[in-house]
């Protein structure tokens, strides 16, 4: 089993990645709406603080907005989208490098 911690507070991330109990991070534009900051410093401090998978949601409706959105999220660190597929690449989706 693997926790995951639905948050963007900082102070929250740290206690428990500190505990050793956290191996990842959900969180959302919402979410990181509620914290002190600008959305892109929390998102580039949560990346820093957390080792596991790190989940962070667009605000984008269409494609190419959503497509923008997730080039400039994957700069703050390396990661890979798979699905379940041969290839595990969703059928149709287009694969960001």
């Amino acid at each position: 089993m693997k926790i995951f911690l639905d948050t963007a507070n900082i102070d929250s991330i740290k206690k428990f990645v500190d505990m050793g109990i956290v191996d990842g991070i959900t969180t959302n534009p919402s979410l990181i709406s509620r914290e002190k900051g600008h959305p892109e410093d929390i998102m580039k401090e949560i990346v820093k603080i957390v080792k596991g998978p790190v989940n962070l949601e667009v605000v984008g409706t269409k494609t190419e907005e959503m497509i923008e959105e997730g080039m400039r999220l994957k700069k703050f660190r390396k990661c890979c989208c798979k699905s379940s597929n041969d290839d595990g690449w969703a059928k149709g989706s287009k694969k960001i490098r």
